[in-house]
């Protein structure tokens, strides 16, 4: 009997989920027997929520009544990432077209430096994200070099951290400074004729002579 343990993202086992395990009885299970089946096995690469399962007979070789009864019920679990990181921009608005240096540290769980290891740099705007990668120096530190489009502006969210870690919050803000034409009409400025203009009195100090 075919015993295998998967790692889905949902509470259902198939072939597209991650085979952790297959184990093999050497006979089918008798009626209200069960059979224990111990091993260890590595975590995935990418963080996040799994959900861990263990499927009997998956390939249906051996003969049953019933084999909709052959998935365990779905154990939650969460992996989570080997090191994290920071993120941090040196100003709050940037003119367009503008360098824009992200910087910040990444560290393992135990708290020493991630060295040179991979980051994942996600900058947000309008709902879109952008991923980046980068590495670390000796130290966990990285800076990476964020070039936005020529014309693109508006209010940006940054994050760093593991590759393909998701649903983190912003660890920075910055606003790129631009004009918005609405739905691609020309600009218009209006003047209004014929309105005077009264200065107020008084007197303005220079500290050179005017007019030199």
């Amino acid at each position: 009997m075919v015993v295998r343990t998967y790692l889905s993202r949902d509470a259902f086992a198939d072939a597209g989920d991650i085979l952790l395990h297959e184990e093999h009885t050497g006979a089918a299970i008798p009626q209200q027997q069960e059979v224990e089946v111990m091993h260890s096995v590595s975590a995935p690469q990418t963080p996040g929520a799994y959900h861990l399962i263990v499927w009997v007979n998956p390939d249906n070789s051996f003969d049953e009544l019933l084999h909709t009864n052959n998935q365990s019920l779905a154990l939650p679990l969460t992996v989570g990432p080997r090191y994290a990181a920071s993120a941090e921009v040196s100003d709050v608005f940037y003119s367009q077209g503008a360098l824009i240096p992200i910087t910040g540290k990444a560290t393992l769980l135990d708290g020493s430096p991630a060295a040179h290891e991979t980051l994942e740099i996600t900058i947000t705007v309008n709902g879109v994200s952008r991923r980046f990668e980068t590495k670390t120096d000796a130290g966990g530190e990285y800076r990476y070099d964020f070039v936005p489009l020529a014309n693109e502006a508006g209010s940006y969210g940054v994050t760093a951290g593991y590759p393909g870690t998701m649903g983190m919050p912003d660890q920075a803000t910055f606003d790129i400074i631009g004009i918005q034409v609405e739905d691609g009409k020309p600009l218009q400025f209006p003047v209004i004729l014929g309105l005077r203009c009264q200065w107020p009195r008084g007197s303005v100090a220079s500290p050179e002579p005017w007019p030199p």
